[in-house]
């Protein structure tokens, strides 16, 4: 009976360390799915915080290169100003010119048109 008890108590010990070892490596699998699935959801983080930044980055490079066209507008629009004042000063300018050698012409014409009249 002894010996039949040692048997058994074997075969038990031996089933509870098969089933010890069956736990551990079950065990072992859910934390290297458990490790996979971090793994994941971190690459899928970093990736969506690449994309925050990367647009980000993006966006500040449309700004700068609008500011660039509105800079370059704002010239432009200064100095076309600028050409129209300069274009309207000579106008004035040829005009002033104009009258200028007009009256000087009258003035002339009524001299001689006196002194013809004068030796008549």
């Amino acid at each position: 009976e002894a010996e039949a008890l040692a048997i058994v108590d074997e075969v038990w010990s031996k089933t509870r360390e098969a089933r010890e070892r069956r736990a551990a490596r079950l065990q072992l699998v859910e934390l290297r799915r458990a490790a996979r699935k971090a793994a994941r959801e971190r690459r899928r983080e970093q990736r969506k915080h690449m994309t925050v930044v990367k647009q980000r980055h993006r966006l500040r490079q449309v700004a700068k290169a609008s500011a660039a066209v509105e800079r370059t507008l704002h010239v432009e629009r200064r100095r076309e100003v600028a050409a129209q004042t300069a274009a309207r000063r000579a106008e004035e300018a040829c005009r002033q010119q104009q009258a200028r050698m007009a009256i000087s012409e009258s003035r002339r014409l009524a001299r001689e048109e006196r002194e013809r009249r004068k030796r008549r």
